[in-house]
């Protein structure tokens, strides 16, 4: 939900494109504050455990917080920034929503708490390729769309490890 009032002065908002902008924005006419909307950012993280199918759990970057920790703290794991890297940069059409998907490079010991659980048909179609790049030993970068209901993921590749 937008906000109707300008945050500094509380004067009324107005949508309007501004001068060297491509879309409209909510903007304060008195005190020139601009209201943007930014996506929501969701960090998740891949992981081996041992014995187990590989584990996929995201959650949404907390205000202030490295998209690393966030990863980190999505699975639970004892892992440092060094242990982890890119694995997927996902985006939906609309532009508000982005998800950063990170993988650890070793197995790991995964709580309890991680314990498989049903996933959405993007994160099943992501867990299946990282078990195929698993078991090649290669971990490209990939980029995708989120995909609408009924639509299967197209991952796109970006680069080799």
């Amino acid at each position: 939900m937008s906000p109707a009032f300008c945050r500094l002065c509380g004067t009324a908002l107005r949508l309007a494109r501004l001068s060297g902008d491509e879309q409209s924005r909510l903007h304060c006419p008195a005190c020139g504050y601009i209201e943007y909307e930014n996506p929501r950012v969701d960090v998740g993280c891949l992981a081996l455990g041992f014995g187990t199918d590989p584990v996929l759990r995201t959650l949404s970057l907390r205000s202030g917080e490295r998209v690393q920790d966030a990863a980190l703290r999505s699975l639970g794991v004892a892992a440092g920034e060094d242990d982890i890297s890119l694995y997927c940069a996902l985006s939906d059409r609309s532009g508000g929503a982005v998800c950063l998907v990170f993988r650890v490079s070793q197995q790991v010991a995964l709580p309890a708490h991680v314990a498989p659980v049903e996933a959405p048909a993007w994160q099943r179609a992501l867990l299946a390729r990282f078990s195929r790049d698993a078991a090649a030993g290669r971990f490209p970068v990939y980029t995708a769309e989120l995909p609408a209901a009924g639509e299967g993921l197209l991952l796109r590749e970006v680069s080799s490890s």
